[in-house]
């Protein structure tokens, strides 16, 4: 597995390696941190300072990001001592620096750290997690560990809703080493008829929804399944809902360390913003958030 770090030193980038130890992911990583310096531009000609002295200047914050890098390593190596870990510093935007690198080396999963414990920062994601979240071609995860989860039995919870991305999020649960008693809960927001209409329109939805209960359930069913054989104790929820609410309502409830959600893959010409359900659990929640991808453009 390769896993692709942004770290800028700050308590959230901190806070994401922390919450890695309770990503399940396995022994056998190869992890690259990135820290992103600021770019100098060189000075007008009018200007005193001589462009050697932006230029050294430049070579001095590349510098610190490396050496941020490297503490970020350290601290990484020794909680995943089998793991191979790369370092490396980079002038530019945050955002694009860790998407560009992403598009090179092609990572199953890049890891952030997020600036939202208060409301209004789980309101609007800050610019670098919201940029990398719309336009990463792998899954990411958004690091958020509130000092209460930080031990104990790992919780999770997944949505569910019968197609490929949400598949996805369940195998991707699957596939990782959790500790004995982790517990994953599977929601899924059913349907319900509207209040109003016409007889004959009201069969034919009626008719639709109890289809795709069926379609639903049997989805449910494999999930917990598949989870179960992963070694997993499993719990399901569904009930009427909106998804975008009820994936943050059950993880709060529950106390969950992270929510998965699924979120279709995009061209590299085309990119387009996440789906509603993805943005808003990603952008809402109070715990760690990982939004899988599958295939690559």
């Amino acid at each position: 597995m390769k896993v692709l770090i942004g770290y800028d030193g700050s308590e959230c980038a901190m806070d994401s390696l922390d919450d890695l130890r309770r990503a399940g992911l396995p022994n056998i990583v190869e992890a690259r941190i990135v820290s992103v310096s600021e770019v100098v531009l060189p000075p007008p000609m009018s200007y005193t300072l001589p462009s050697a002295g932006a230029m050294e200047l430049q070579r001095l914050l590349e510098h610190n990001a490396l050496e941020v890098a490297e503490t970020a390593r350290r601290r990484l190596q020794a909680d995943f001592p089998a793991w191979t870990i790369g370092v490396e510093a980079h002038p530019g935007s945050p955002a694009n620096t860790i998407i560009s690198v992403a598009d090179d080396w092609l990572p199953d999963l890049i890891v952030l750290g997020s600036h939202g414990r208060s409301a209004l920062a789980r309101f609007v994601l800050g610019s670098v997690s919201q940029s990398v979240l719309g336009d990463a071609q792998c899954s990411v995860r958004i690091a958020r560990l509130p000092d209460a989860r930080a031990e104990g039995p790992i919780r999770l919870v997944v949505g569910v809703d019968g197609s490929p991305i949400s598949d996805a999020a369940v195998q991707s649960i699957a596939c990782r080493r959790w500790p004995a008693g982790t517990t994953v809960r599977v929601v899924h927001a059913d349907y319900s008829l509207p209040p109003t209409g016409s007889g004959r329109v009201m069969l034919t939805i009626a008719n639709w929804i109890s289809e795709e209960r069926q379609r639903i359930s049997h989805a449910v069913d494999l999930a917990l399944r598949l989870l179960q054989q992963a070694g997993l104790t499993v719990e399901s929820v569904v009930r009427p809902g909106d998804a975008r609410q009820m994936l943050v309502e059950e993880a709060n409830s529950f106390e969950a360390d992270c929510i998965f959600v699924g979120a279709r893959n995009l061209t590299r010409g085309g990119r387009l913003r996440l789906g509603s359900v993805s943005s808003a659990v990603a952008n809402h929640a109070r715990c760690t958030v990982e939004v899988v991808r599958i295939g690559r453009a």
